[in-house]
């Protein structure tokens, strides 16, 4: 056997293990990435803040108008904004797949679409007031998780996971 075609042979064959590795370095960083944006969602939404926004948003019946959020005071009013907003940001991190709509469809599923229920008409008047692009990554992470529905009834993870051993 010809000892440069050896060489050449071993050449390429560590040419494709490197290529492999680093494929799999790749996704396994990509994964990781994935995996620390998900936390990071999951602990920005940790607050007093986000948890009083939301008992507002509890506490609304469903189609309020932009009216009567501001007829609520500036504060509730304020709560009603920042919810939207912190939808808008999920959104967007969705849209950009910087999380997944799988995490947020389990996490914030409800909440997501009972304040959408609550407050669309909201929306449609805050647009009237300040433009078509406000608000525009809350009503479309809230369409993707009703288009979740046609895929089939949605199960809760209280009864989806009752097997689940750790």
């Amino acid at each position: 056997m010809d000892l440069g075609l050896a060489f050449q042979g071993v050449q390429a064959f560590a040419v494709v293990v490197g290529l492999l590795f680093a494929g799999y370095e790749w996704r396994a960083s990509r994964r990781a990435r994935q995996h620390e944006a998900e936390l990071l969602l999951l602990r920005s939404f940790d607050s007093l803040e986000f948890t009083r926004a939301f008992r507002t948003i509890l506490d609304l019946p469903d189609g309020q108008s932009k009216a009567e959020i501001d007829a609520l005071g500036a504060e509730k009013a304020d709560l009603v904004l920042y919810w939207a907003g912190q939808m808008e940001v999920i959104g967007r991190l969705v849209h950009d797949h910087a999380i997944g709509l799988d995490l947020v469809n389990d996490t914030y599923r409800g909440a997501i679409l009972l304040s959408w229920r609550r407050l669309h008409d909201y929306v449609a008047g805050v647009r009237r007031v300040a433009g078509d692009s406000m608000m525009e990554w809350f009503q479309w992470l809230a369409e993707r998780l009703i288009e979740l529905d046609g895929t089939g009834p949605y199960v809760p993870a209280n009864r989806r996971e009752t097997g689940w051993k750790p």
